[in-house]
């Protein structure tokens, strides 16, 4: 009939009108614009993170440079006639000549005496005398 022939029309018109590629489209350009905020929304986050990452290690590589150490008082003694670091009062004998770097300037001394086990008591010093070479008071 005829009327049948209209709600099967009627039908199909309806199936190719949901199927067809304009709607389908639309929905993927929307899912795409909301893929892409988020994207862009996560990729902020984590350079947020990775800034104050960086601040961070930024502020302990700070501490840790020769010049912030040698502002706080230290400094970098070296064997004169080598160059190589004097970590031990072993590895100096009394009379030979260190170069000690300070953060402002740099020192060139003779060595009178040597403590390899750590120094004498308190007492064994005068007042004004310096209580190593590598920390200034």
């Amino acid at each position: 009939t005829i009327e049948d022939r209209r709600e099967r029309l009627s039908r199909l018109s309806r199936r190719l009108h949901a199927g067809h590629p304009g709607g389908r489209l639309e929905k993927l350009k929307e899912d795409l614009e909301k893929k892409r905020t988020d994207l862009l929304k996560n990729c902020n986050i984590i350079i947020e993170h990775n800034r104050s990452v960086l601040r961070e290690l930024d502020g302990k590589l700070q501490v840790l440079n020769p010049s912030s150490v040698l502002a706080r008082g230290y400094s970098i003694t070296r064997i004169a006639g080598n160059g190589r670091i004097l970590r031990d009062a072993r590895d100096v004998r009394p009379g030979e000549t260190i170069d000690i770097r300070l953060h402002r300037g740099r020192l060139e001394a003779d060595v009178g005496r040597r403590w390899p086990q750590g120094g004498p008591a308190e007492d064994d010093h005068p007042p004004h005398a310096g209580k190593g070479l590598n920390r200034k008071r």
